[in-house]
């Protein structure tokens, strides 16, 4: 019996053992043969510069390993295929900065015996050691390019253009020799391109390529529709400008029957003598490598016609300069009335505007939206506010204040409205305040609630702006708000500097600080460089102007 319980025992065994190796895939042993497994990773898969590591596991009874590459995940065939018998392949001479998918077999002696297709994923190459800067937003128009390299070695002398899908770059589109003042400053543009396009630039020492990048122009500006181009225009004589061309541009815009907008060339400079619109406008900057695009010297203002209902005004990559004057940018005289819908700033670098609007007592109407956006102001709002309604009288009413995405530093006031008629609402939103306001000044001086509040997001508030010394070098009190009873004011993802000071006889805001200086938290906000240093700071990607944020 014991020997029988024995028997038995070896036999369920050894159809355990059948049942086992018979369940298994085709990676195991078979009836007739081995069938080798799918070959694995010793270690993920690297590059090395332009060349791809494989390195997998040895198996003892391989004859050899079958190594594919893909770029679309294999969808079509694979673009490279190794045959070798080292379990380590390095593939070189790949493209740089490529993503690549590869994928593995293991090759028996008997072919019926080779192993399933081992999957390893995808490794991309390291990009091309270049000196030539990735082209910036504010190198790329639409028809031209800003070509930047870092000055190192032997000089760059020649520029050439490819089709972004010439990878192998085989066949330049353009070639551009470099001059020697060029070679020194690291700096050549070139022209003649397509709008809309993906090209590759590439930079070479005589025949050796130093460096490459792909980049895509801008669309192309509209040249149809309800608009006056001014780009290009030989009538225009800088030297004997005296503002009246921009006048006469204006003037074509208004005599359209719903307005227009006005394209000025980029890389001019106009001067604004001032003018009253009745109808909408908006005047935008050419393309230009230049930064900041067209400029405007402001020495008089806008004025609004009497009855006036305007859908927008708004300005959009200008650089706007009043320093010869000092100028309101709006200014609406007495008794009159208007209406305008949106009053806009965006992209614009904006110093020296005394105010973007006046309006003085005894007007009445609306400006429904007053914006600024994505804009940097330096001295704005000097000696006023950046919006101020003086009347008293009920019947003139600012809808909705919205600053977003800006640098404001040492505007002396925000927003003053003294009539009765409340305004919608205030919202501040990723915007960097440093040395606003001017000390002793008011940020929001307001008769009327604000129905739907005044509110910060994402926002830093550095200290007050002191003209009596050097600037910013004491720590003078701000007035946040005055009067606006009852209007409720809120602080989201905002921060204050700890150096700031509140004057304790006007609303004062409650706001989370900073545990540190302006000269803590910013590279050097006195000298208008805002980025932020603190890389401890809880708010160092979330809060501010998002140009200055880590």
């Amino acid at each position: 019996m014991k020997n029988l319980n024995i028997k038995i025992c070896y036999t369920l065994l050894l159809l355990v053992g059948v049942l086992f190796f018979n369940s298994c895939s085709d990676d195991a042993i078979q009836e007739d043969g081995i069938q080798l497994f799918r070959p694995v990773l010793n270690v993920p898969l690297y590059a090395e510069k332009n060349a791809i590591i494989v390195k997998m596991g040895l198996f003892k009874t391989a004859v050899g390993y079958k190594i594919e590459l893909s770029r679309d995940n294999f969808a079509t065939p694979a673009i490279k295929i190794i045959e070798t018998t080292d379990p380590t392949i390095i593939i070189p001479n790949l493209l740089w900065n490529t993503t690549y998918q590869v994928r593995a077999m293991t090759y028996a002696a008997d072919p019926q015996y080779n192993s399933e297709v081992a999957e390893f994923g995808e490794v991309k190459t390291g990009r091309f050691p270049s000196i030539l800067a990735i082209p910036q937003s504010d190198d790329i128009i639409d028809n031209a390019l800003n070509v930047r390299w870092t000055v190192s070695g032997s000089p760059v002398t020649t520029i050439k253009i490819f089709e972004a899908a010439d990878e192998e770059l085989a066949n330049e589109l353009a070639s551009y020799t470099t001059t020697e003042a060029q070679q020194l400053t690291g700096l050549r543009s070139i022209k003649q391109l397509a709008a809309s396009t993906a090209y590759t630039v590439a930079i070479y020492s005589d025949d050796v390529l130093r460096g490459f990048e792909i980049f895509t122009t801008k669309a192309a500006l509209p040249t149809t529709g309800d608009l006056v181009d001014a780009r290009g225009d030989d009538l225009f004589d800088p030297a004997t400008d005296d503002g009246t061309y921009l006048n006469n541009k204006i003037a074509e815009i208004m005599a359209l029957p719903n307005g227009g907008t006005l394209i000025l060339d980029g890389d001019q400079e106009y001067i604004f003598k001032g003018t009253t619109i009745n109808n909408s406008i908006k005047i935008i900057s050419g393309y230009s490598l230049n930064t900041g695009g067209a400029k405007i010297n402001v020495n008089s203002n806008f004025n609004i016609a009497n009855n006036a209902s305007i859908d927008h005004v708004i300005l959009s990559g200008l650089k706007l300069d009043g320093r010869d004057k000092n100028p309101y940018f709006l200014n609406v005289g007495d008794a009159a009335s208007f209406n305008i819908n949106t009053y806009r700033f965006e992209n614009c670098y904006m110093t020296e505007i005394r105010t973007f609007a006046r309006i003085r007592s005894g007007v009445t109407g609306a400006v429904n939206n007053f914006e600024i956006d994505n804009c940097s102001l330096f001295r704005a709002g000097k000696d006023y506010y950046l919006f101020t309604y003086e009347g008293s009288n009920a019947g003139f009413t600012i809808g909705n204040v919205k600053l977003t995405r800006s640098t404001f530093q040492r505007t002396q006031r925000l927003l003053r409205h003294a009539g009765p008629d409340p305004i919608n609402s205030i919202i501040i939103s990723d915007c960097t305040l440093g040395e606003t306001t001017l000390y002793n000044n008011v940020w929001f001086e307001l008769t009327p609630i604000v129905t739907n509040g005044i509110k910060f997001t994402n926002s830093l508030i550095g200290r007050a702006w002191d003209n009596t010394t050097a600037p910013g070098l004491t720590n003078a009190p701000s007035k946040f708000l005055k009067l606006g009873n009852g209007s409720i004011v809120t602080f989201e993802n905002t921060f204050q500097t700890n150096d700031v000071i509140w004057d304790a006889s006007y609303i004062q805001p409650t706001i989370p600080v900073y545990n540190g200086t302006v000269s803590d938290l910013w590279v050097d906000s006195i000298n208008g460089d805002f980025n932020i240093k603190d890389k401890t700071f809880v708010g160092r990607s979330t809060s501010g102007d998002p140009r200055w944020r880590l």
